[in-house]
């Protein structure tokens, strides 16, 4: 059976993101570590004071998994007078994120985390 090299590296690219993907949504504790070395604090746009940098995160829980059962979740963004929604995370997706503990804003970053290394 014949092979090509070319099309073999080509896979393993695509197999090594994957993986990396994965890592960074399974491995919370790389996920944090890494948000945290890339993540700047940044004034709130409300009331100027530093923001906590963080992960925003969409899950269930188990009250939630016994009452409902197992749902998938997705956070949604309308624009006021649109008629569709954007899809902004899937269900336990993670996102960089900065809180204001002064005044409760969360500002959610619409790209996906950095891939572990």
């Amino acid at each position: 059976m014949a092979t090509n090299p070319e099309a073999d590296r080509a896979r393993l690219e695509v197999l090594e993101r994957e993986i990396a993907d994965l890592r960074a949504r399974y491995l919370p504790d790389e996920v944090e570590r890494r948000v945290q070395e890339e993540t700047q604090r940044q004034p709130c746009p409300s009331c100027k004071k530093p923001m906590t940098p963080g992960i925003g995160s969409i899950h269930g829980t188990l009250t939630t998994f016994l009452v409902a059962g197992l749902s998938i979740e997705h956070l949604w963004f309308k624009l006021p007078g649109e008629q569709w929604e954007r899809l902004l995370m899937e269900s336990h997706e993670k996102r960089p994120a900065q809180l204001c503990e002064a005044c409760d804003l969360v500002v959610l970053s619409v790209r996906s985390l950095p891939a572990a290394r």
